[in-house]
Protein backbone atom coordinates (compact mmCIF):
# COMPACT_ATOMS: atom_id res chain seq x y z
CA UNK A 1 0.00 0.00 0.00
CA UNK A 2 2.79 2.28 1.07
CA UNK A 3 4.38 1.55 -2.22
CA UNK A 4 1.80 2.39 -4.52
CA UNK A 5 0.77 5.58 -2.47
CA UNK A 6 4.48 6.96 -3.40
CA UNK A 7 3.60 5.39 -7.16
CA UNK A 8 0.54 7.51 -7.38
CA UNK A 9 2.82 10.79 -5.66
CA UNK A 10 5.06 11.18 -7.80
CA UNK A 11 2.43 10.47 -11.07
CA UNK A 12 0.21 13.71 -9.52
CA UNK A 13 3.88 15.70 -9.07
CA UNK A 14 4.52 18.49 -11.00
CA UNK A 15 7.59 16.72 -12.77
CA UNK A 16 5.71 14.05 -13.77
CA UNK A 17 3.03 15.84 -14.93
CA UNK A 18 5.52 18.19 -17.15
CA UNK A 19 7.92 15.66 -17.99
CA UNK A 20 4.21 13.70 -19.70
CA UNK A 21 3.30 17.23 -21.55
CA UNK A 22 6.80 16.73 -23.00
CA UNK A 23 6.57 13.92 -23.89
CA UNK A 24 3.41 14.36 -26.12
CA UNK A 25 4.73 17.75 -27.70
CA UNK A 26 7.60 15.61 -28.80
CA UNK A 27 4.82 13.01 -29.94
CA UNK A 28 2.90 15.65 -31.35
CA UNK A 29 6.18 17.17 -33.39
CA UNK A 30 7.06 13.60 -34.74
CA UNK A 31 3.55 13.24 -36.32
CA UNK A 32 3.74 16.10 -38.07
CA UNK A 33 1.58 18.75 -36.15
CA UNK A 34 3.36 21.16 -35.34
CA UNK A 35 0.75 23.35 -34.10
CA UNK A 36 -0.26 21.17 -31.41
CA UNK A 37 3.35 20.23 -30.82
CA UNK A 38 3.81 23.99 -30.33
CA UNK A 39 1.08 24.53 -27.90
CA UNK A 40 1.98 21.89 -25.63
CA UNK A 41 5.52 22.60 -25.18
CA UNK A 42 4.79 26.08 -24.50
CA UNK A 43 1.93 25.23 -21.91
CA UNK A 44 4.86 22.73 -20.23
CA UNK A 45 7.36 25.61 -19.91
CA UNK A 46 4.74 28.10 -18.19
CA UNK A 47 3.76 24.63 -16.04
CA UNK A 48 7.57 24.28 -14.72
CA UNK A 49 7.93 27.78 -14.42
CA UNK A 50 5.04 28.05 -12.11
CA UNK A 51 5.84 24.97 -10.33
CA UNK A 52 9.57 26.26 -9.98
CA UNK A 53 8.66 29.65 -9.13
CA UNK A 54 10.28 31.27 -5.70
CA UNK A 55 6.64 33.80 -5.47
CA UNK A 56 4.32 30.63 -5.97
CA UNK A 57 6.02 29.20 -3.54
CA UNK A 58 5.78 31.88 -1.18
CA UNK A 59 1.67 31.65 -1.95
CA UNK A 60 1.55 27.81 -1.77
CA UNK A 61 3.79 27.36 0.79
CA UNK A 62 2.76 30.08 3.64
CA UNK A 63 -0.87 28.83 2.56
CA UNK A 64 0.13 25.25 4.74
CA UNK A 65 2.36 27.42 7.34
CA UNK A 66 -0.16 29.86 8.45
CA UNK A 67 -2.70 27.85 9.57
CA UNK A 68 -0.33 27.14 12.56
CA UNK A 69 1.38 30.19 13.38
CA UNK A 70 4.88 30.65 14.72
CA UNK A 71 4.83 30.91 18.42
CA UNK A 72 7.55 30.68 21.71
CA UNK A 73 7.29 27.94 23.19
CA UNK A 74 6.50 30.19 26.82
CA UNK A 75 2.91 30.07 25.06
CA UNK A 76 2.03 26.60 24.42
CA UNK A 77 0.10 24.60 26.81
CA UNK A 78 1.90 21.87 29.28
CA UNK A 79 1.47 17.87 28.15
CA UNK A 80 2.53 15.21 29.46
CA UNK A 81 4.92 13.79 26.22
CA UNK A 82 6.70 15.68 23.27
CA UNK A 83 6.17 13.61 19.99
CA UNK A 84 9.02 14.77 17.34
CA UNK A 85 7.94 13.83 13.91
CA UNK A 86 11.17 12.65 11.94
CA UNK A 87 12.11 12.50 8.19
CA UNK A 88 14.55 15.96 8.06
CA UNK A 89 17.63 14.83 9.02
CA UNK A 90 20.46 11.88 7.48
CA UNK A 91 21.82 9.31 9.82
CA UNK A 92 25.67 9.26 9.69
CA UNK A 93 27.32 7.56 6.82
CA UNK A 94 30.17 5.24 6.51
CA UNK A 95 32.25 8.50 6.81
CA UNK A 96 30.82 11.07 8.39
CA UNK A 97 30.51 11.06 12.04
CA UNK A 98 27.76 12.87 12.77
CA UNK A 99 24.15 13.20 11.10
CA UNK A 100 23.37 15.64 8.75
CA UNK A 101 21.47 18.37 9.50
CA UNK A 102 18.55 19.38 6.76
CA UNK A 103 16.29 22.07 7.11
CA UNK A 104 13.96 20.10 8.87
CA UNK A 105 16.35 19.90 11.69
CA UNK A 106 14.25 22.53 13.12
CA UNK A 107 12.17 20.37 14.50
CA UNK A 108 14.60 18.96 16.46
CA UNK A 109 15.28 22.04 17.93
CA UNK A 110 11.49 22.99 18.80
CA UNK A 111 11.57 19.63 20.81
CA UNK A 112 14.18 20.39 23.07
CA UNK A 113 13.29 24.06 23.75
CA UNK A 114 9.75 22.49 24.59
CA UNK A 115 11.52 20.04 26.69
CA UNK A 116 14.12 23.25 28.47
CA UNK A 117 10.67 25.03 28.92
CA UNK A 118 9.37 22.52 31.40
CA UNK A 119 6.21 21.72 28.57
CA UNK A 120 6.72 17.88 29.10
CA UNK A 121 9.34 15.65 30.99
CA UNK A 122 9.69 13.13 27.88
CA UNK A 123 10.61 13.21 24.61
CA UNK A 124 9.27 10.41 21.95
CA UNK A 125 11.47 10.87 18.58
CA UNK A 126 9.02 8.57 15.92
CA UNK A 127 10.73 7.50 12.86
CA UNK A 128 12.66 4.59 11.17
CA UNK A 129 15.66 6.52 11.14
CA UNK A 130 15.31 8.38 14.16
CA UNK A 131 17.85 6.72 16.64
CA UNK A 132 21.03 7.98 14.86
CA UNK A 133 20.15 11.02 13.69
CA UNK A 134 17.15 13.58 15.66
CA UNK A 135 18.22 11.47 19.20
CA UNK A 136 21.86 12.76 18.46
CA UNK A 137 20.78 16.00 17.72
CA UNK A 138 18.58 16.24 20.93
CA UNK A 139 21.56 14.79 23.04
CA UNK A 140 23.63 17.59 22.00
CA UNK A 141 20.86 20.37 22.70
CA UNK A 142 21.02 19.01 26.49
CA UNK A 143 17.69 16.32 26.58
CA UNK A 144 19.08 13.83 28.76
CA UNK A 145 18.72 9.98 27.47
CA UNK A 146 16.46 9.24 30.69
CA UNK A 147 14.06 11.85 28.79
CA UNK A 148 13.95 10.05 25.27
CA UNK A 149 12.23 7.32 24.01
CA UNK A 150 12.36 5.90 20.18
CA UNK A 151 9.33 4.51 18.20
CA UNK A 152 11.83 3.30 15.39
CA UNK A 153 9.75 1.28 13.05
CA UNK A 154 7.44 4.01 11.58
CA UNK A 155 8.04 4.84 7.56
CA UNK A 156 5.67 7.99 6.94
CA UNK A 157 3.44 10.14 9.00
CA UNK A 158 0.76 7.59 9.12
CA UNK A 159 2.44 5.22 10.63
CA UNK A 160 4.27 7.69 13.26
CA UNK A 161 0.55 8.50 14.35
CA UNK A 162 -0.35 4.29 14.76
CA UNK A 163 2.82 3.22 16.36
CA UNK A 164 3.15 6.02 18.75
CA UNK A 165 -0.16 6.11 20.00
CA UNK A 166 0.29 2.46 20.46
CA UNK A 167 3.90 3.54 22.62
CA UNK A 168 1.79 6.56 24.24
CA UNK A 169 -1.02 4.25 25.17
CA UNK A 170 1.43 1.91 27.01
CA UNK A 171 3.44 4.64 28.76
CA UNK A 172 -0.29 5.73 29.95
CA UNK A 173 -0.27 9.29 28.10
CA UNK A 174 -2.83 10.60 26.50
CA UNK A 175 -1.86 14.20 26.18
CA UNK A 176 1.35 14.99 23.81
CA UNK A 177 2.88 18.31 21.96
CA UNK A 178 3.57 17.28 18.70
CA UNK A 179 6.78 18.76 16.66
CA UNK A 180 6.81 19.16 13.02
CA UNK A 181 7.70 21.42 10.43
CA UNK A 182 4.85 24.16 9.80
CA UNK A 183 3.90 22.66 5.98
CA UNK A 184 3.21 19.02 7.54
CA UNK A 185 1.77 19.81 10.28
CA UNK A 186 -2.38 20.15 9.37
CA UNK A 187 -2.08 16.32 7.91
CA UNK A 188 0.03 15.13 11.00
CA UNK A 189 -2.64 16.56 13.42
CA UNK A 190 -5.49 14.88 11.96
CA UNK A 191 -3.36 11.32 11.32
CA UNK A 192 -3.02 11.61 15.29
CA UNK A 193 -6.20 12.83 16.31
CA UNK A 194 -7.56 10.39 14.38
CA UNK A 195 -5.88 7.72 16.69
CA UNK A 196 -7.28 9.40 19.63
CA UNK A 197 -4.40 11.42 20.55
CA UNK A 198 -5.05 14.40 22.05
CA UNK A 199 -2.66 16.62 20.08
CA UNK A 200 -0.84 20.35 20.69
CA UNK A 201 0.31 21.75 17.66
CA UNK A 202 4.07 23.12 17.79
CA UNK A 203 5.18 24.20 14.38
CA UNK A 204 8.71 24.63 13.29
CA UNK A 205 10.90 25.34 10.11
CA UNK A 206 8.97 28.47 8.11
CA UNK A 207 10.42 28.51 5.77
CA UNK A 208 7.45 29.88 2.87
CA UNK A 209 6.94 32.20 6.03
CA UNK A 210 10.60 33.48 6.08
CA UNK A 211 10.18 33.99 2.34
CA UNK A 212 7.25 36.07 2.39
CA UNK A 213 8.23 38.45 4.95
CA UNK A 214 11.48 39.43 2.93
CA UNK A 215 9.60 39.22 -0.38
CA UNK A 216 9.81 43.24 -0.86
CA UNK A 217 13.50 42.75 -0.73
CA UNK A 218 13.97 40.18 -3.47
CA UNK A 219 16.35 40.68 -6.52
CA UNK A 220 14.90 40.20 -10.01
CA UNK A 221 17.22 36.86 -9.72
CA UNK A 222 15.94 35.71 -6.92
CA UNK A 223 12.48 35.99 -8.79
CA UNK A 224 13.37 33.34 -11.49
CA UNK A 225 12.67 29.34 -11.15
CA UNK A 226 14.49 27.45 -9.36
CA UNK A 227 15.01 23.33 -9.21
CA UNK A 228 14.75 24.12 -5.30
CA UNK A 229 11.58 25.76 -5.27
CA UNK A 230 10.30 22.96 -7.69
CA UNK A 231 11.02 20.85 -5.00
CA UNK A 232 9.21 22.51 -2.21
CA UNK A 233 6.32 23.27 -4.04
CA UNK A 234 6.11 19.53 -5.22
CA UNK A 235 5.95 18.77 -1.25
CA UNK A 236 3.57 21.30 -0.59
CA UNK A 237 1.50 19.74 -2.63
CA UNK A 238 2.27 16.01 -1.68
CA UNK A 239 0.89 17.59 1.74
CA UNK A 240 -2.45 18.58 0.03
CA UNK A 241 -2.74 15.65 -1.69
CA UNK A 242 -2.08 13.41 1.43
CA UNK A 243 -4.23 15.56 3.73
CA UNK A 244 -7.56 15.15 1.04
CA UNK A 245 -6.59 11.44 1.10
CA UNK A 246 -6.40 10.52 4.70
CA UNK A 247 -10.04 12.62 5.08
CA UNK A 248 -11.29 10.69 2.58
CA UNK A 249 -10.06 6.88 3.44
CA UNK A 250 -10.75 8.04 7.27
CA UNK A 251 -14.37 8.62 6.03
CA UNK A 252 -14.35 5.16 4.18
CA UNK A 253 -12.70 3.18 7.57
Amino acid sequence: MMICGKILTWLLSPLAIGLAGLIVSCWAAGRGRKRRAVCMGALTLVWFAVWASPIFYCWFGYSLERLYPPARVETTPGAEAIVLLGGGMCSPGRTAPYPDMTGAADRVWQAARLYHAGKAPLVISSGCSEADSSVVLLRDLGVPASAIRVEGASRNTAENARFSRQMLASLGIRRVILVTSAWHMRRAVWLFRHEGVEVIPSASDYEATLQRERLDRWSLYEMLPTPAMLDRNTCCLKEVIGYWVCRIMGRLT
